[in-house]
Formats: C-alpha cells, sequence, structure tokens
C-alpha cells in the first residue's frame, strides 16, 4: 500500500469517525424532559458548562443572550451549587467596549437556575426563546420556540416537532 492510500484511509476514517448522527431518542428525550419547563430565570442570558477546575470546582460560562461582550467564567462549588468565584480577564481583555455587565449576585442566580437543569448549553433570548444543547458544549442544537416570535437565527433550524426546532446541519 502507498503513503498516498494509507493517507486517503486514514483521512476517510477521520472523517468517518467525525461524522455524527442525529440521535433521535435523546433529542427527544430532551424535548420531553424541557417541554414546559420555564425558563424565564435565564431572560437574556446564555449559561453553558466549560468543565471543571482543578478543584472540581464547576466551571461556566455566563454571558449576555447575543454574546456582544465576553462571558464571565463563574466557579460553582458543586455540592451546594453555591458560586466561589467569578473571573472577568475576558471581558476586561477584550477588544470591544465592554464594561461589567451582571453582577456577582446575578451571575449566582443564572448559575444556580442553570444547574437546576441537566443541559450543557441553555440561552434564553428576550422573548423567552430558548436554546439548548443538552449533551455538548457545542452551540445549541435544539430550539424551543415561543408562539408569537420570529427568532433572529430561525432560519438556522428546521421545524421538528411542536414548538421545537433542530439546527440544520451542513
Amino acid at each position: 500500500m502507498t503513503v498516498r492510500k494509507i493517507a486517503f484511509a486514514a483521512a476517510g476514517l477521520l472523517l468517518w469517525s467525525c461524522h455524527k448522527e442525529t440521535d433521535f431518542t435523546q433529542i427527544d428525550a430532551a424535548i420531553k424532559k424541557y417541554d414546559t419547563v420555564d425558563f424565564s430565570a435565564l431572560k437574556n442570558t446564555y449559561v453553558g458548562y466549560r468543565g471543571r477546575d482543578e478543584t472540581a470546582n464547576l466551571m461556566l460560562m455566563v454571558a449576555k443572550f447575543d454574546l456582544s461582550c465576553p462571558a464571565y467564567i463563574a466557579t460553582v462549588y458543586p455540592k451546594t451549587k453555591e458560586l466561589t468565584a467569578v473571573d472577568e480577564h475576558l471581558i476586561k481583555e477584550s477588544d470591544k467596549d465592554c464594561q461589567p455587565y451582571f453582577t456577582k449576585q446575578q451571575i449566582a442566580q443564572y448559575s444556580k437556575a442553570f444547574l437546576k437543569y441537566d443541559a450543557k448549553v441553555i440561552g434564553v433570548d428576550a422573548s423567552g426563546n430558548v436554546y439548548i444543547n443538552p449533551a455538548a458544549q457545542d452551540a445549541p442544537n435544539l430550539l424551543r420556540k415561543v408562539d408569537g416570535s420570529t427568532p433572529k437565527d430561525l432560519a438556522d433550524f428546521k421545524k421538528y416537532k411542536g414548538n421545537w426546532y433542530l439546527r440544520k446541519t451542513e
């Protein structure tokens, strides 16, 4: 086998392994779980799980829903869900003219509200449309649309069932 054939085979295997089919069982379970949940405590906010620090505290990204300014990094003690630290360095180092926009108390409230749900990312816009990624730290792949609203990025989603939409795949 030539080096070129090996390279093509490896590239094909890599592409195949990176391609993820939509797991409709997982999506349907998330829809069932979140279909009637009140996410108003997170209105105009975007919160995402980012991992754990060296002492196993949870690390969350907390930002305005429109992500017009960088996020705060909130450190939360997992057992009590209490905020232990807030890192503003991304805001302070931003090229944008961003001033701190949430108080520590607001960040604590948003973190606690987010942790009530078993999701990796939740964003709620000003109209109450809810964006969720239940399983990955990626962009939200589900949208629960509020009747009478038209989210700015609705074209990026396709209707799935009821008032739920799935992010279109390329």
